[in-house]
């Protein structure tokens, strides 16, 4: 799955046993003590801060399609299949799944115990419902990608259910990443349900309260049919991003945080007794990309000469590398480079060489004017830059690529938006000439198709080649993943010639707990740091 990052993000069951002292941003947890008893795995609480609050938290829809309700909905709603660490699925809610060929069919076998929260049946009929939700014309999902060449759905036996293709699809283990539940959602408009509370769960976890502005709350759901989870709750406490969120771990105000990784707040974290961090290379990847329907950008010369008068290199070792030396700029826009697929097909295209910049230009016929800028048919290079509001660190970005693409005659002028406007406004609407934001790569591609597709849902910048279409629509189809990787590639290649985008860098990422917090394991996927919470546990 791939969705638009906005990092810092922006997207009531029972009652807290705590006192949750929120104005003076007291923990709301229990860890066990010394002297507390143990022998159930702990219990306990644990607070989660993150650095912004989620606006929705329905995933399926565009303004909860990002990081955080992803982290709040993984303990909560589970899927067919999750992806661990190692970009491997792993079978959830199904026992198995077969594949058969003419035609095109996938069978789930669904686990007899799965159950959700009030007992009923995890179903065929929940699948089916599911595959329903995603093609209903009037309901507002991110995409549609794969579910659409479902024909048909035939429930076997209550946990037994079969879809056919109207051909080949070969990455089906990405659908049903969330299942739905029939019996609680089929009366209601999915444009407007979980938008402020989850109303089923079939995880570890369910949800219990979203105080908003402050924290959102999930309590242990002990129908679960998995293994037992040994916390009471999470709490995930919304705090102001960077130092705040270390800030809170050093005060004993916060026992997990995933905030974004700055070099001050790693040496704030190594420095910190009692605290245990990691740093890993994300699935996050920032990127520039082009409005093509905005001349010159239209122009392929011009828009490889802004590519080559961008110095990513010096960018990763400035920012970045502090964070995480092992960082480097990403040259491919289908694999992330901690993916053993992953091919530097964009290397040459971006290359940094102002000279070649200025030859690009000149060659085009642009004249360079007075103030330095050049323009090209009479269009002066000046163009609007988007991003997120807010956020330190792109606007970091902001700066050094504006001072380096003065230096080749193109000016940057900053267009700033906060997420609702950025994210649902001006990206989908074409309101922008260059913007800057990430997208978030999962263990299959084909999440990124609607990226690069001529008519793609998630197609903001106008791009179109027939021909990536064609390998794009092949590689839906191709099962065998060598020969399908391949097909990847080659669409890469010809993306990189076009450079609707400039892909830049992985951003890294940071999961840093309290010591005595076990279990935490980071994923640099896009499951997210809360895809195994039924293993977190206090120790003694």
């Amino acid at each position: 799955m791939s969705a638009p990052s906005h990092l810092p993000i922006a997207t009531l069951r029972g009652r807290l046993a705590l006192l949750c002292l929120v104005a003076t941003f007291v923990a709301c947890r229990a860890a066990p003590s010394a002297d507390t008893d143990t022998t159930d795995r702990g219990g306990g609480d644990v607070v989660f801060a993150l650095e912004a609050e989620p606006e929705i938290l329905n995933v399926h829809l565009p303004a909860g399609n990002n990081t955080l309700p992803l982290l709040v909905n993984a303990p909560v709603l589970l899927g067919a299949f999750r992806v661990n660490p190692d970009f491997e699925y792993e079978p959830v809610l199904v026992e198995d799944a077969t594949v058969a060929e003419r035609p095109f069919t996938v069978t789930y076998r669904i686990r007899d115990e799965a159950v959700w929260d009030d007992g009923t049946p995890v179903s065929g009929d929940d699948f089916a419902f599911t595959w329903r939700t995603y093609t209903d014309p009037d309901n507002e999902m991110t995409t549609r990608v794969g579910y659409q060449l479902i024909t048909e759905a035939e429930v076997i036996d209550p946990k037994t259910v079969s879809f056919t293709f109207r051909k080949p699809f070969a990455a089906w283990r990405e659908l049903f990443f969330q299942v739905l539940p029939e019996h609680v959602l089929a009366e209601t408009n999915f444009n407007r349900v979980w938008d402020e509370e989850l109303t089923a769960s079939n995880g570890p976890f369910a949800f219990e309260s979203w105080d908003q502005g402050n924290q959102l709350t999930l309590v242990r759901n002990d129908r679960y049919w998995g293994k037992s989870p040994a916390l009471d709750r999470i709490v995930f406490r919304f705090i102001a991003a960077g130092n705040s969120a270390a800030q809170a771990l050093r005060a004993g105000e916060a026992d997990v945080i995933d905030p974004r990784p700055t070099a001050t707040i790693v040496e704030q974290l190594g420095n910190m007794a009692g605290v245990v961090s990691d740093v890993d290379t994300g699935p996050a990847w920032e990127h520039l990309a082009f409005n093509l329907n905005h001349p010159p950008l239209d122009q392929p010369a011009v828009r490889r000469a802004i590519a080559h008068g961008i110095d990513r290199g010096m960018i990763t070792r400035e920012v970045l590398q502090p964070v995480h030396p092992d960082l480097a700029p990403l040259d491919s826009v289908v694999y992330v480079s901690n993916q053993p697929q992953y091919r530097p097909t964009w290397a040459d295209e971006l290359a940094y060489d102002p000279q070649e910049s200025l030859r690009l230009l000149t060659a085009a016929g642009c004249e360079r004017g007075d103030d330095g800028i050049f323009s090209c048919d009479g269009q002066r290079l000046s163009f609007r830059y988007a991003t997120l509001s807010g956020d330190l660190r792109r606007q970091e970005f902001f700066e050094i690529i504006h001072a380096q693409l003065r230096d080749v005659g193109v000016e940057l002028r900053a267009a700033f938006a906060d997420a609702p406007v950025l994210f649902g406004d001006r990206l989908p609407g074409g309101d922008y000439e260059i913007a800057e934001w990430a997208w978030i790569g999962g263990p299959d591609p084909f999440g990124g198709n609607d990226i690069w597709r001529c008519d793609g849902e998630l197609n903001f910048t106008g791009y179109c080649n027939r021909d990536v279409d064609d390998l794009l629509e092949r590689s839906d189809s191709v099962v065998d993943p060598d020969t399908r990787a391949e097909l990847f590639h080659d669409a890469d290649a010809l993306i990189a010639a076009d450079v609707p985008v400039i892909p830049l860098f992985q951003t890294p990422t940071l999961l840093a707990r309290r010591q005595g917090l076990e279990g935490l394991e980071a994923n640099a996927t896009s499951a997210g740091s809360t895809w195994n919470t039924e293993d977190w546990e206090w120790s003694e």
